[in-house]
């Protein structure tokens, strides 16, 4: 998928479709994007306070009701959507640091069945997709 126009709304497209399937309630996927925005904008203040780079991978996990998103911030930037029992699942990922990305997607593919992940653009879109209104 390319950084086009058509790709964001592409992008936010599915990403709806997704939710609501998930159990989502209209209006998760601006709540997502808003969720990310704020993850992503503490994340690379830390790294760069750190000495860090903001192009250090890591992931996210953002739940509404029984529905939880897992955003991997890597090239590509990956989406992992999933029906759960959120406690549960919080309470299982609390184990892993936000830089675990290999451990998380490892757990996602043995205890979710998702060995990939539900969308994966390039990160250049997904920064697009976090600013859009």
């Amino acid at each position: 998928m390319s950084d086009s126009p058509e790709h964001l709304h592409s992008l936010k497209t599915r990403l709806s479709e997704l939710l609501r399937a998930a159990g989502g309630h209209d209006g998760a996927e601006r709540e997502l994007r808003l969720a990310t925005k704020e993850c992503r904008d503490e994340l690379y203040a830390d790294n760069i306070l750190h000495g860090g780079s903001i192009q250090d991978p890591f992931f996210n996990l953002i739940a509404f009701e029984e529905v939880a998103v897992f955003t991997f911030f890597e090239e590509p930037f990956l989406f992992y959507v999933l029906n759960c029992n959120v406690p549960d699942l919080i309470c299982d990922t609390e184990v892993f640091s936000m830089d675990d990305v290999a451990a998380c997607k490892e757990y996602l593919a043995t205890n979710y069945g998702k060995p990939n992940a539900d969308i994966s653009v390039s990160r250049t879109l997904a920064e697009h997709w976090i600013e859009s209104i």
